[in-house]
């Protein structure tokens, strides 16, 4: 949600960034659920619908950082990088792991908690670091349309 604010992005387009993380997530974790073709059936879906969420953050949401200011602008760019390498890597762990076999539990456990704390304490110190990008996203601007790919 940091990046939709950041962006300037409608209600409207949070609640669908929202649901689509959802699907995204959901469909990864029944991934990792049953075994055999169902089981990867469900990680290619999670796959799939991490493909607009990338293209949201690479274009949509980029040209609408823009739009807010060059403080938003600049923070975007940092956080979408971040965002999308350590997002990326998630089903690249899940696919070594669960079914490459070729990646130890205790080595996936230990990935997982680097991608995690990666994920959520040096994205919430970026933006939190980058008050003014925060200060230009909310004051004076006023989120415009859709803006979203789904």
């Amino acid at each position: 949600m940091g990046l939709v604010v950041l962006c300037g992005m409608s209600t409207w387009v949070a609640f669908m960034w929202s649901i689509v993380e959802i699907l995204m997530m959901l469909a990864g974790l029944a991934g990792g659920l049953p075994t055999g073709s169902a089981s990867l059936f469900m990680w290619i879906l999670g796959c799939f619908f991490f493909r607009p969420v990338v293209y949201d953050l690479a274009v949509t949401f980029r040209v609408k950082a823009k739009a807010v200011g060059e403080a938003a602008s600049a923070c975007y760019e940092k956080l979408f990088l971040l965002t999308v390498v350590l997002w990326t890597a998630y089903p690249v762990v899940f696919y070594f792991a669960e079914y490459a076999n070729v990646l130890p539990t205790t080595a996936e456990i230990g990935t997982y908690m680097v991608l995690d704390v990666t994920a959520k304490c040096v994205f919430g110190l970026i933006l939190l670091t980058n008050r003014d990008s925060l200060e230009q996203a909310t004051s004076g601007y006023a989120p415009v349309g859709n803006g979203m790919t789904v």
